[in-house]
């Protein structure tokens, strides 16, 4: 059993439902729900909480053999490890039992559906809130506390949630290869200075790595760089290409949607080395399912607020246009198909749509207030040959 005092190195780790001993878990529930109120865990304490005294022996008994904290978090994954292990076991005996009287269709969805529950089994989740004490803020906290989160680019983008919303053809994947590119120089962008240089993760499920990287080579000769600086694009500009996996922010499991550990992993992986923008290409491919509409999309803001917390990065969906405000040429924050939570829970939001010059008075009756005109890119050739 784990000792009290280590509770809150393993709390994120096991569960009471990792246990083999049911008793040995009852007990754990116990130790960690007066973990969140603030009371320690003590044998008499523990048997009050549980209200049953047939508890006592086993109380006594696993304080007696409890580990220390020093040991807690390798004990929490070996518990961890066997619950998982039990599981998949009761699966496959349930599955078995039942391959008889089912459609082998039914079974393979079933099995899914639980793996992904395993799957989807992360940190236990804090639903108490914490004592008044707690919140108070100090002055160093009050001192330090800022007006707007980190500046990338001035009065362009910031350390938060960002959407880019354009139709199909606009180039708007080539268009911010060119931005990362320039953020990594730290070369003034559409005029703006770039507060802090920094590299980009592109996680791409649509376009192959081999792709973007000769759109980026093409860029890179248009811009008609030196050597060390063409070295320094190719090193800060990345892309993870996850085209025809099911890697995902946020899935369905049997009919709610549930984050996935990709936000959490990809905190772990760059905590150390953190880029200045995560883009994902396109949102599609990273939610849930778009038949849940807003708790799809405020599940894919919440995923990626965790990501902006760890690294204190720009986090970039790229996202499609909905079919009328393609046609009517919208710019304006919902232009984007689907619900409107992520437009809601976007602190930046860019809308690309194709420009005519006969469109100009439209644009301007359309949508009066002030917007950037980036206008022609002559010193970037390439946006004209890639959609």
């Amino acid at each position: 059993m784990i000792e009290p005092d280590a509770v809150p190195r393993v709390a994120d780790l096991v569960s009471p439902a990792d246990f083999s001993n049911d008793g040995h878990g009852k007990v754990f529930a116990a130790i960690l729900a007066l973990s969140d109120d603030d009371i320690a865990a003590e044998p008499e304490t523990l048997m009050n909480a549980l209200k049953d005294r047939r508890h006592r022996e086993l109380i006594v008994s696993l304080f007696a053999d409890a580990t220390t904290a020093a040991n807690a978090t390798h004990y929490a994954k070996l518990i961890k490890s066997a619950g998982t292990r039990r599981r998949l076991r009761a699966l496959g005996s349930r599955l078995a039992e039942q391959e008889d009287s089912r459609d082998p269709a039914e079974l393979i969805a079933r099995a899914q559906a639980e793996l992904d529950a395993l799957l989807a089994d992360g940190p236990r989740i804090q639903t108490r809130p914490p004592p008044r004490r707690v919140l108070i803020p100090s002055d160093v906290e009050i001192a330090r506390a800022t007006l707007s989160p980190r500046c990338i680019v001035d009065r362009y983008l910031y350390a938060d949630v960002a959407q880019v919303v354009a139709p199909g053809g606009t180039g708007k994947t080539t268009l911010l290869l060119y931005e990362a590119a320039t953020i990594s120089l730290g070369a003034p962008l559409w005029g703006l200075r770039i507060e802090q240089p920094g590299w980009t993760l592109f996680v791409t499920a649509e376009d192959r790595r081999e792709r973007l990287l000769a759109r980026l080579r093409e860029i890179v000769a248009a811009l008609k760089l030196s050597e060390p600086q063409r070295r320094r694009v190719f090193d800060s500009v990345i892309f993870w290409d996850i085209c025809g996996s099911s890697l995902k922010l946020a899935q369905l499991i049997q009919g709610n949607v549930v984050l996935t550990r990709l936000a959490d992993d990809l905190g772990r992986a760059y905590r150390d080395d953190r880029p200045a923008v995560v883009t994902f290409d396109p949102l599609v491919s990273f939610g849930a399912s778009e038949n849940a509409v807003n708790d799809n999309e405020q599940a894919l803001i919440t995923s990626a607020r965790r990501i902006v917390r760890t690294l204190d990065c720009c986090v970039r969906f790229v996202h499609h246009i909905g079919k009328a405000n393609a046609r009517a040429a919208t710019l304006h924050q919902y232009s984007g198909r689907g619900g409107s939570a992520l437009a809601d829970g976007s602190r930046m939001t860019f809308v690309l749509q194709a420009w005519n010059p006969d469109d100009e008075v439209h644009l301007r009756d359309h949508d009066r207030r002030p917007r950037y005109h980036l206008g022609p890119c002559q010193s970037l050739p390439c946006l004209d040959r890639f959609g």
